[in-house]
């Protein structure tokens, strides 16, 4: 008996579910029942990712605390799942207890090893993506997603030191190709380790909701 795992994405439940989430909940059932059917030990996680800018303001917009938001919506995409008969074995959510502990736990076992640190980022920032774009990135000097105009955000946020691991990486890589499959994917995070890591930012300022 081998063990398979399987996720769906961990969705931000600003809105409700649309028809390309469904296309993936329902083809990630599809993986997890063939493989329980063959006999393997398997596990189907899905859930709802429940801290980011957009389901503030959204709760905001509605006149409820996120908590409150994000209870309901939490809700609302477990229904969906019932109703397609989806057979998951955990629906995880943001603010779950254990998650939490994690959570702490890891950042806190980064911190212990001098990996984070604060600093200042300024740059080009989607709010719909909730993500910083280089300008090669922007079209037309628009989110090449969204069509939108970036804001110019100057903030003051904790920093993980990913260039730090870049070197690591790419050994690794090396030298356990099979770490990584398919070899097309594999040979892309290998362009983008050589064309250099940038520290990456693990909080975000001027937000209360989070862990």
């Amino acid at each position: 008996m081998s063990k398979y795992y399987v996720t769906t994405s961990i969705v931000y439940i600003n809105n409700t579910p649309h028809l390309g989430y469904i296309y993936e909940l329902v083809g990630t059932d599809v993986l997890a029942r063939y493989h329980r059917m063959i006999g393997d030990e398997t596990f189907f996680l899905t859930g709802s990712d429940e801290h980011s800018q957009n389901v503030q303001r959204r709760a905001q917009e509605e006149g409820v605390t996120t908590a409150e938001y994000t209870g309901r919506m939490a809700e609302v995409y477990r229904q969906i799942e019932s109703r397609f008969g989806i057979s998951y074995d955990r629906f995880i959510r943001t603010e779950d207890a254990d998650h939490v502990r994690g959570v702490q736990a890891l950042i806190s076992k980064i911190q212990a090893r001098g990996d984070i640190y604060k600093g200042a980022y300024e740059g080009w920032y989607c709010v719909s993506c909730e993500a910083f774009k280089q300008e090669k990135d922007l079209v037309d000097g628009l989110c090449p997603i969204h069509r939108t105009t970036p804001d110019w955000i100057r903030e003051k946020n904790y920093f993980f030191r990913l260039s730090k691991y870049a070197e690591p990486l790419r050994q690794h890589f090396t030298d356990h190709p099979g770490f990584l499959v398919p070899d097309v994917r594999r040979n892309e995070i290998l362009r983008l380790i050589e064309g250099g890591l940038d520290d990456i930012s693990v909080s975000r300022a001027g937000q209360a909701w989070g862990i």
